[in-house]
């Protein structure tokens, strides 16, 4: 049943335009691209050197104009990809990708640091750097937050509330930088904090995904697929 999909795949990741818009054409589906920096390992080599004006730059050109020369352009900023604690390139590209929100209206995808006051700093510096905080959706947080009050607290500034990684862990588990992840939430847990969310009146805020990017996750290996909110989530919400 679902029309549309957002690959937040931003740079240095693989991104790939032109492969995005031969599934488009092939399918009839509706995909929105991602674009910004993700986290310090997938930055540029030459990122130290970069200003911030010419990160704002590369952004807004890939949503006004399109990815080089493609003509394929991205209809979001992100996603951003952060550490906790915050690195001076990570601080450079929020302020950039604000800016860009700024210039172009587009919202912002947040991948925050594993701490539950993480997207608060973050969130900080988007919005003295201009950016909307009703423009822009933090996603993880079914694993970045697990204080109730700094949920609250976040979802009061206006954000959007990303619950994703549905069907990634409720029965498997993954190895992420050298170390067996303790953080990563069942999508029984997802689902307490998204009900937590809509008796507080904030269910309109509320997205949920699946962040389905390793290969376990796919039907074909043996995972619960693209298709697991829809066809599981949806009748136990």
């Amino acid at each position: 049943g679902g029309i549309s999909l957002v690959d937040a795949t931003s740079l240095g990741i693989g991104r790939d335009p032109k492969a995005l818009a031969r599934i488009s054409r092939a399918t009839g589906l509706n995909i929105i691209m991602g674009g910004s920096y993700y986290v310090p390992l997938a930055h540029p080599t030459d990122m130290d050197h970069r200003t911030e004006d010419q990160l704002m730059e590369k952004i807004v050109r890939d949503v006004t104009v399109g990815v080089d020369d493609s003509g394929i352009r991205s209809g979001l900023i992100g996603e951003v990809g952060n550490f906790h604690p915050l690195t001076d390139n990570e601080i450079k590209v929020l302020r950039a990708s604000a800016r860009a929100q700024v210039e172009t209206g587009a919202p912002i995808m947040i991948h925050p640091g594993l701490n539950d006051w993480s997207p608060h700093g973050i969130l900080e510096i988007l919005v003295e750097a201009g950016a909307d905080p009703k423009n822009i959706v933090f996603a993880h947080l079914g694993m970045a937050i697990w204080d109730l009050g700094a949920m609250t607290e976040l979802a009061q500034a206006g954000c959007f509330m990303e619950f994703d990684h549905l069907g990634a862990y409720e029965d498997s588990s993954i190895r992420y930088m050298g170390k067996w992840n303790d953080f990563a939430a069942s999508d029984e847990q997802e689902i307490e904090k998204v009900q937590f969310l809509v008796e507080k009146g904030f269910g309109d805020q509320v997205v949920i995904s699946h962040d389905a990017n390793f290969k376990h996750q796919l039907t074909r290996y043996g995972g619960k697929g693209i298709a697991h909110i829809l066809d599981n989530i949806v009748p136990r919400l």
